[in-house]
């Protein structure tokens, strides 16, 4: 009885599924298969906007440094009267204010969708998976798959 039942102990301890964990650079696949699950049009709505930002955030310090750089004639701007060059900085920064808050508008509502459309398909298959799989995959290692998905649940 004592080699059946180590041998037993043994199938037992090989019956577990080693966890694999990959190192080094991410696959681009998985960062278009993000973007993909985040929305295209999200996801370049994000970026044009974000390049908006940046753009504006240059704009506003070329204007900046060319208001700077006006010569004085005669304690008067040659140019444009201060007020109107306040008035555009004044409005390329609100443009910058603008383009900035909706790029993390589309950035976060990607990452909700992002995470529900990668989480339910899991889930689902956790739901349709054999018992042989809950006998092979350590319960621990399936909650620290699965966790973070009532969180984004919790979000929306």
């Amino acid at each position: 009885m004592s080699t059946k039942s180590a041998k037993n102990k043994k199938e037992a301890i090989k019956m577990i599924q080693e966890e694999f964990a990959a190192s080094g650079r991410v696959n681009p696949h998985i960062y278009y298969s993000y973007f993909k699950a985040m929305g295209i049009l999200l996801f370049l709505l994000f970026i044009a906007f974000f390049i908006g930002n940046s753009i504006a955030t240059v704009g506003r310090s070329l204007w900046l440094s060319d208001w700077s750089d006006e010569t004085i004639n005669n304690g008067t701007s040659i140019h444009m009267s201060s007020f109107q060059r306040l008035g555009i900085y004044g409005l390329i920064g609100i443009l910058e204010t603008i383009c900035l808050f909706l790029a993390n508008v589309f950035l976060v509502t990607g990452g909700i969708n992002a995470s529900l459309n990668l989480h339910n398909p899991l889930i689902n298959n956790l739901l349709r998976s054999p018992l042989q799989f809950f006998d092979t995959t350590p319960l621990g290692r399936i909650l620290n798959r699965t966790g973070k998905v009532s969180f984004i649940r919790f979000i929306k």
